[in-house]
């Protein structure tokens, strides 16, 4: 994984090239108003577009689970090397009862060859294979601190082991995704109550990071909330 010096420079230098950029869009568009369907759509290209670009990855999709927790749809996929746009699939629950297990765990999948990782494996000879899928990031979309969609991330080609800042940046388009679901299935988050829902997202994201990671106060760094595996 490198030094933590190493670390930090490449976190910093995606942080300024991708997140803090796109961060800026979003919070500009939903101070814009509530949310046309259309806007909805185009918001969740550009994520899947970035979010491709920023991971070096082929495909990024985002997928929202039911209610239940039944099957998943997607909401947009993004190919990089088509340069094209799909959405519409759905997976059912008896298609890969491994893989919606882990969904319901609200915790980030990282599977590093996802060929023969037990949790996506179910997808080898009917998805994986046929489209060269050989590693993938998925990480939960939190809203009001509830998992409602996920968003995939897809490497092909050789076997990729994630590094810890690419799934802390995977965690980080999840938030930005659940913004803009917020956004269109809650309006009134974006007004009065916004502050506490996001404080809920944000517990939700940092509890199923893959990482340990505490929050401290600027003011005596006291630490306010720690996820599971800093405890």
């Amino acid at each position: 994984m490198g030094t933590p010096e190493a670390l930090s420079s490449q976190v910093e230098e995606v942080l300024r090239a991708w997140v803090y950029p796109e961060r800026k869009r979003l919070t500009q568009l939903l101070n814009a108003g509530p949310l046309t369907p259309l806007a909805v759509a185009r918001a969740l290209e550009r994520l899947t577009e970035a979010a491709a670009t920023t991971l070096r990855v082929d495909r990024a999709s985002i997928w929202r689970i039911a209610p239940g927790g039944q099957q998943i749809e997607c909401l947009g996929l993004f190919e990089q090397t088509k340069q094209v746009h799909s959405k519409g699939q759905v997976i059912t629950q008896e298609l890969a009862p491994a893989y919606f297990r882990a969904l319901a765990s609200e915790q980030v999948i990282v599977a590093h060859d996802a060929r023969v990782d037990p949790r996506t494996m179910e997808f080898e000879k009917g998805y994986l294979t046929p489209l060269g899928i050989t590693s993938m990031l998925d990480a939960p979309v939190f809203v009001g601190g509830r998992a409602v969609a996920v968003i995939c991330h897809e490497h092909v080609g050789p076997a990729r082991r994630w590094q810890a800042w690419e799934e802390l940046v995977a965690g980080t388009f999840a938030e930005f995704v659940g913004m803009v679901l917020g956004a269109r299935a809650e309006p009134a988050l974006m007004q009065g109550g916004q502050l506490r829902s996001e404080e809920e997202n944000l517990r939700a994201l940092i509890d199923a990071s893959p990482v340990p990671l505490v929050v401290t106060r600027a003011s005596d760094h006291k630490v306010i909330f720690g996820n599971r595996r800093a405890l």
